[in-house]
């Protein structure tokens, strides 16, 4: 068995939640980690990597959305 750290990130991409868990491998970590989620975005770590996370690349900034002046 190996300790993972399973990071549950809010909507804008900062730490909701944090939690260490012992699984036999990476991809249980991973599923266990989907299951934990829900549909928040989130990462798996064990050591100083991230295995796996589910955020997409940075959103490019937009202009708020209301009328010109």
């Amino acid at each position: 068995m190996q300790d993972y750290d399973i990071r549950i990130l809010n909507f804008d991409g900062t730490l909701s939640l944090q939690t260490r868990c012992s699984h036999l491998n990476s991809l249980a970590a991973i599923s266990a980690a989907r299951r934990l989620a829900g549909s928040r975005p989130y990462e798996v770590w064990f050591d100083d990597y991230c295995l796996y996370s589910s955020l997409g690349p940075a959103p490019i900034a937009q202009p708020p959305d209301r009328p010109a002046a």
